[in-house]
């Protein structure tokens, strides 16, 4: 059978002693699945992190190595047989994470390890860090300006470290808080966080800059209504995306 789907590898926020009900994220991993994505996303810190081991004393334990469980995911998806997980094309593989997960995609992203599990791009929704390694992928940074508790400012900075010769975006959206790829119980989720989150796969997953009737390399570094920073994804604090080498392909 041929491989006709992506993986996306999705750590979750803090919450429950570092368990999360999936029913929190279920709209968002829809709408990222609905481009064409195998959504993986293990429920809690199981496997790949340390009780003793934090970013600052004050972070919840085992945030430093959370991203392990990250990398564990795509293992774990790569060994099954059956489908979906049969039609997985596992060469080039997409993460990212909300808030401590943010920081395991920051993590997943820079170092050996995204080098080691076919890693090529990352998105980090409201990442909570205090850590600040130099992404080796592409990186597209979320953030809002009612945030509290992951502060926007470090979102910038992980934007900042990107490796320069790497395509990298900020997005600090109005009035949105941390909790915004959350449909329950916080909420309110936004579904254009989606859009964008595939429309940065696209071009550094699948190398894809249009399918389906979307310009995907429009919407993300386009001037339009439509684009990302044009307002496509409402009214924006600061928004600013970087091409850099560019590597996609046309089809």
């Amino acid at each position: 059978m041929n491989s006709s789907f992506r993986l996306l590898s999705y750590t979750h926020g803090f919450g429950g002693g570092g368990i999360v009900e999936p029913v929190g994220y279920f709209s968002l991993f829809r709408d990222i699945a609905s481009f064409g994505y195998v959504v993986v996303a293990p429920r809690a810190c199981d496997w790949g992190c340390r009780d003793d081991h934090a970013s600052l004393p004050h972070d919840p334990n085992g945030f430093a190595h959370y991203y392990k469980q990250q990398l564990l995911a795509i293992e774990w998806a790569a060994a099954q047989s059956t489908e979906p997980f049969d039609r997985v094309d596992f060469a080039r593989i997409g993460i990212a994470g909300h808030s401590m997960g943010g920081q395991a995609t920051l993590f997943s992203s820079s170092g050996e390890n995204a080098s080691t599990h076919n890693i090529t791009a990352s998105v980090l929704h409201h990442a909570y860090s205090h850590e600040y390694p130099s992404a080796q992928v592409p990186m597209l940074v979320f953030t809002g300006t009612t945030d509290t508790t992951a502060l926007p400012s470090w979102s910038k900075t992980m934007y900042e470290k990107v490796a320069p010769h790497l395509a990298k975006g900020f997005v600090n959206r109005k009035d949105t808080p941390h909790w915004e790829p959350i449909t329950h119980p916080f909420g309110p989720y936004h579904p254009e966080l989606a859009l964008f989150t595939a429309a940065w796969l696209k071009l550094f997953v699948d190398k894809t800059p249009f399918a389906d009737g979307l310009n995907y390399e429009e919407l993300l570094f386009g001037s339009s209504n439509h684009s990302l920073c044009g307002g496509g994804d409402g009214s924006m604090e600061e928004c600013e995306v970087s091409r850099a080498s560019m590597d996609v392909e046309a089809h």
